[in-house]
């Protein structure tokens, strides 16, 4: 292995540490694993669903434009939420009408959703029971695979 790819291993190792957490506090397997069981309930309840996508460009595209004017408002002066950013990427793909780019922009909906509870879990979940929850994440998952066994994909499962 040369230096170079050394380097790259290195770099991979912490931005996979950066992405799933750290071993000190709430991981990524934790969220997932809380969106997984939701989901399951919502199976059980609902059964699969197939509806409509309820995208409008006409519609939502004003309520995308003042979510992202909030946000770089508050981004420049230092107030940016959560919240804000939340509802910039909402709002962006209610507003997409191709169903690729639509893809896209729901997986940043959940990206930021996830990025706003573990940051939830850091700041506001007392130390003791966020190590139990962490060692009870640990106990029912397997490094590297979701709940129900579905192998990792990508960059990051290696």
């Amino acid at each position: 292995m040369t230096e170079l790819d050394r380097e790259k291993a290195l770099q991979r190792r912490e931005a996979a540490n950066n992405f799933w957490g750290s071993l000190d506090g709430p991981t990524l397997n934790g969220v997932v694993d809380d969106v997984w069981n939701e989901r399951a309930r919502q199976l059980d309840k609902w059964g699969v669903q197939e509806r409509p996508t309820g995208v409008n460009a006409r519609e939502y595209k004003p309520l995308e434009d003042m979510a992202r004017a909030r946000y770089e408002q508050n981004l420049a002066n230092g107030s940016l939420t959560w919240a804000d950013i939340l509802k910039e990427e909402f709002y962006e793909a209610l507003a997409e009408e191709d169903v690729a780019k639509q893809r896209v922009e729901l997986v940043q909906v959940m990206a930021v959703a996830a990025s706003w509870i573990l940051d939830l879990d850091r700041r506001h979940i007392p130390e003791a029971e966020r190590a139990a929850a962490l060692e009870a994440s640990r106990l029912r998952s397997v490094p590297g695979k979701f709940p129900t066994g579905h192998q990792v994909t990508g960059p990051l499962s290696a």
